[in-house]
């Protein structure tokens, strides 16, 4: 089970190599990405069609971020589905880039 979230971390690191699990740096630009619900079928003692929804959150101060087209299409080669957003933070001049991806056990 584990060894998908393993394999979805490395594709992440393709495309930003300091990337962080659950918490981001808190300066600069970064990305931190964090599983948060785990979903399947469950029957005969065992889950079946275990599918894990992961936040990933890119934070940064570049309107033209190379690593944001980074994660997108490390998320589009492999077929992983996502919903993607982007919000601004007029304040700190800060752009928050979203991706809500669902990630089938063994899919990466």
């Amino acid at each position: 089970m584990y060894q998908t979230l393993d394999n979805f971390r490395d594709l992440l690191k393709q495309a930003d190599p300091d990337i962080t699990k659950d918490f981001g740096r808190g300066k600069g630009d970064y990305t931190v990405w964090s599983e948060y619900e785990l979903d399947g079928l469950h029957g005969g003692n065992s889950f079946q069609e275990m599918t894990w929804r992961i936040l990933v959150e890119r934070f940064t101060h570049d309107q033209n971020d190379p690593i944001v087209p980074g994660i997108m299409q490390a998320l589009m080669d492999k077929g992983i589905a996502f919903q993607y957003s982007k919000r601004r933070s007029n304040d700190q001049e800060l752009l928050y880039h979203a991706w809500d991806c669902e990630v089938i056990h063994g899919e990466v």
